[in-house]
């Protein structure tokens, strides 16, 4: 048997102290780490003044803002209520370039997909004044020939009527509420004049005289066979000429080349 070397329970346990004196011990994968208590101290400190940093700075921000809202708030009321005012005055009045420009947009992206020809007449902001008589676009698809004037209706309220070859009707209705009830405000109406010029075929296409309501307008009507007016739409065929509206008049283009 071999020697017995006494234990002493006192010295093993104050050389482990001496070397990882007030140091945790863990075991990773077989293999001991020891960490240090005094990092872990620092590198919370270190967390707590970064937080401490971005904490101050938002409240820092926010107090600026209070302070400029108790200094300055009713001006810059007044500013948001002028900015959204002047917002929807322009989403207004802008209303029916913005209409014009997205049909056209779509119209050119047609042409180019399907390598129509497009020859426009007419100015963009020319063709916002009816004449009766001017062209602003003519579509040459091979097969079918549209002239087509530009009926330009700026306010959606309104209806259109076809009564006879000579001219077109608009009747702007007056807005549906109290006031208008209490001070039954006139009904107004404007004439379009159609002295159209004959259409005829070219070169063994079909040819169209085409009447383009863009921006479209709330109701249309025309004569029927009886004198009475009933509802019309995109697509009637009225005193020698067609009426679309601008998806009606795409969507036409379509069909018309699809058969």
């Amino acid at each position: 048997m071999g020697r017995k070397v006494p234990f002493d329970i006192r010295r093993n346990t104050e050389d482990s102290l001496d070397k990882s004196e007030g140091t945790p011990s863990y075991r990773f994968y077989g293999e001991r780490r020891t960490v240090s208590l005094f990092r872990e101290k620092i590198q919370a400190g270190m967390l707590k003044l970064i937080a401490l940093w971005f904490l101050f700075w938002i409240l820092s921000v926010g107090a600026l803002a209070f302070v400029t809202f108790l200094l300055y708030g009713s001006l810059m009321i007044v500013t948001l209520l002028y900015l959204i005012f002047g917002i929807a005055l322009t989403a207004v009045l802008t209303r029916t370039l913005r209409k014009r420009r997205k049909f056209l947009r779509k119209l050119n992206k047609l042409c180019r997909a399907n390598r129509f020809r497009l020859q426009v007449k007419r100015t963009f902001f020319a063709s916002f004044r009816w004449t009766g008589k001017n062209t602003d676009f003519v579509l040459d698809t091979g097969r079918h020939v549209y002239d087509v004037s530009f009926l330009t209706i700026r306010k959606y309220r309104s209806s259109l009527y076809f009564e006879n070859k000579e001219e077109i009707k608009q009747v702007i209705k007056p807005l549906n509420n109290k006031f208008t009830t209490i001070f039954e405000p006139p009904i107004r109406a404007k004439l379009f004049p159609t002295e159209f010029p004959p259409v005829y075929a070219l070169d063994g296409k079909i040819k169209h005289k085409v009447v383009l309501v863009n921006p479209v307008c709330q109701e249309m009507y025309c004569k029927d066979r009886d004198g009475n007016m009933s509802a019309t739409g995109s697509g009637a065929e009225l005193f020698g000429y067609t009426v679309y509206t601008g998806s009606g008049f795409l969507e036409t283009i379509k069909r018309n080349e699809l058969l």
